[in-house]
């Protein structure tokens, strides 16, 4: 099953400061990589109890000229975040997840977790979100027969 979305984020205005509240001990992230990694970790957690397959789970989030992508493989695995996409008050994330499970299922995990994430100062305005069930690959050449060495 496969899903695509694409998400603009910023962050509510404050009182007198238009970035990302800064880390402390009980923050859940700090910046948008931060804000990206928490909500793939959600999102791991909820396919791993619920035993779906990951094909991949991918991100990029870019906030002004800085870049920061992530990636996770499977629900045994780390959640990779290289680049830092800074404070900056805006930033698009894109997030594209193959997960075998019914789209409907998945958009309305990655909808809680973003809202999740999202807690905290951060509003998420979905612009653009495509959920879909791939059809049965149909190859345009088969062999007749295995051939060995």
């Amino acid at each position: 099953m496969n899903r695509d979305s694409a998400t603009a984020l910023h962050r509510l205005p404050a009182a007198d400061a238009c970035a990302l509240p800064a880390a402390d001990a009980g923050a859940p992230h700090a910046g948008w990589a931060g804000f990206g990694r928490t909500l793939l970790e959600g999102l791991r957690e909820d396919f791993r109890r619920t035993g779906a397959r990951v094909g991949h789970v991918k991100m990029l989030l870019s906030a002004g000229s800085e870049q920061c992508i992530a990636n996770l493989t499977s629900t045994d695995g780390e959640v990779c975040v290289r680049g830092q996409a800074g404070n900056a008050g805006r930033a698009e994330l894109v997030l594209n997840a193959r997960v075998e499970m019914p789209p409907e299922e998945l958009e309305a995990l990655v909808r809680g977790h973003l809202s999740a994430a999202a807690a905290g100062g951060v509003a998420a305005e979905i612009v653009h979100l495509q959920s879909l069930r791939p059809g049965r690959p149909r190859p345009t050449h088969r062999y007749r027969c295995v051939v060995g060495p």
